[in-house]
């Protein structure tokens, strides 16, 4: 079980990782067990991601032993929740840690990352800037497959552009048609309703 408290809020997660950060390389061991630690609560795990992470871009020479300790955990991803991988996750991309890619790559692979964190692999690939640019469709999510199976069940109609990939223009909008009134039928000419009676008579009267 994890150990309550301000580290369990994710205000206090940052403002834990900031101060953390601020001391320097000295509270690199003390952040990585934390990390290692499944005992604690997943949010205090994230604290102690998160300052590896700062520690990481501040101070270069604790940079390879911060991005270890993440990796070591993300490398843990078969026995971890999706969520807590999709953290680490985003937890590397903060470092900018380039070296990480196939190690990222292997946890995606292995269906165990939360994709709406951080994305999927290539949103994170994007992110490092080891990609300009997508090179697939997006994958749909799975609260938009349910929404277009409940819309199938119903025959409600899909919404425009779904299915569309990010780089397929916009379908043009319709050209409003003008609206004609019916012509007006004389008070004497025959019913339009086919009774045969004067419309004065019938419909009209």
């Amino acid at each position: 079980m994890g150990r309550p408290g301000i580290e369990d809020d994710d205000y206090g997660a940052d403002e834990i990782a900031a101060a953390l950060a601020a001391i320097g390389p000295a509270s690199l061991p003390a952040a990585a067990a934390a990390l290692a630690d499944a005992s604690r609560s997943e949010r205090a795990r994230l604290a102690a991601a998160r300052t590896l992470a700062r520690l990481a871009t501040s101070h270069p020479a604790a940079r390879a032993e911060g991005l270890a300790a993440l990796v070591g955990q993300l490398n843990a991803h078969p026995v971890q929740t999706p969520d807590f991988n999709g953290l680490l996750v985003s937890a590397l991309i903060d470092a900018k840690a380039v070296e990480a890619e196939t190690d990222i790559e292997h946890a995606f692979a292995s269906g165990q990352v939360d994709e709406l964190i951080a994305g999927d692999f290539e949103d994170v690939q994007i992110e490092l800037g080891l990609k300009l640019a997508r090179e697939r469709p997006l994958k749909p999510k799975q609260w938009m497959e349910t929404g277009r199976q409940f819309r199938a069940a119903f025959g409600i109609p899909e919404p425009i552009g779904a299915g569309m990939a990010p780089s397929d223009p916009l379908p043009a909008p319709p050209i409003p048609q003008p609206v004609r009134a019916a012509p007006k039928v004389g008070r004497n000419e025959p019913c339009p309703c086919g009774s045969g009676k004067k419309s004065k008579k019938c419909c009209g009267a």
